[in-house]
């Protein structure tokens, strides 16, 4: 049996959300008088770290330390978290974020091929909702066989990876992982899938080692992509095809 499933990130690989993260963060900096601005140096120091709350008080004690201030107290953090969750949200829904070039193409393909969809988010499900009724409408979560964030493993990507696999029940040597971070693509490949890692703005300087192709975005018959690494068999763009002749040849070579 060939190509079984194929498996998406989400923030940064379906959509570059990072900068709409960061917005948020700085429009509720504002709102709360904190005089706190993240620039993108410092939110890509920050982004790696799990959850919003881990961020806030990295930066806090920071600041704290480096201006001789008293550090914000915990409830204003908490504070803080909620609301720029509330604005990351009315900004998705004012329509702030973009399919990445070739995603849509590609689902729709994926699902009239009869291929198996999930979805990987190290975020909560209310984020992710909230991205996909705004990017896909209200149909596109239906497009999704399995769907696993922060609520069901935490901000741990590769507890969704193997819940997703569990919850399609397929083979991951047979499915693809798509992602935009290196420790995504390590996560996927644990897990025994094949994997096309998508960098963005935040991760375009990682070492993808382990993905099989790595892309500037899943590209478009008339807009092809460029190929950063790997074999891109003379294609311009992620296809379907192109999914089942990278999950043959690895069968072959197996």
């Amino acid at each position: 049996m060939g190509l079984q499933a194929l498996i998406f990130d989400v923030d940064g690989t379906l959509a570059e959300t990072a900068e709409i993260h960061r917005a948020a963060f700085n429009q509720t900096f504002d709102e709360f008088g904190t005089g706190w601005c993240w620039d993108r140096a410092t939110y890509s120091y920050l982004m790696d770290m799990p959850k919003d709350t881990d961020m806030l008080e990295a930066h806090n004690a920071i600041s704290a330390s480096r201006n001789s201030e008293q550090a914000l107290a915990p409830e204003i953090l908490r504070r803080i978290g909620l609301r720029k969750m509330q604005v990351y949200l009315a900004m998705l829904a004012g329509g702030a974020a973009y399919l990445r070039p070739g995603v849509c193409r590609l689902i729709d393909e994926a699902r009239r091929d009869g291929i198996a969809l999930g979805i990987v988010s190290p975020r909560c499900r209310i984020e992710f909702e909230m991205l996909i009724t705004n990017t896909l409408g209200f149909d596109g979560l239906a497009m999704f066989d399995a769907i696993r964030t922060s609520e069901d493993c935490g901000p741990n990507a590769l507890a969704a990876y193997r819940y997703v696999i569990a919850d399609l029940a397929i083979d991951p040597v047979k499915s693809v992982a798509i992602d935009d971070t290196v420790s995504g693509i390590r996560d996927a490949v644990i897990c025994g899938l094949k994997t096309i890692a998508t960098p963005g703005i935040y991760t375009s300087s990682g070492r993808f080692d382990a993905a099989e192709i790595v892309v500037s975005d899943l590209g478009r018959p008339t807009e092809p992509f460029d190929v950063i690494s790997g074999n891109a068999n003379e294609t311009g763009y992620i296809s379907a095809g192109f999914l089942r002749q990278m999950i043959g040849s690895n069968l072959a070579a197996a």
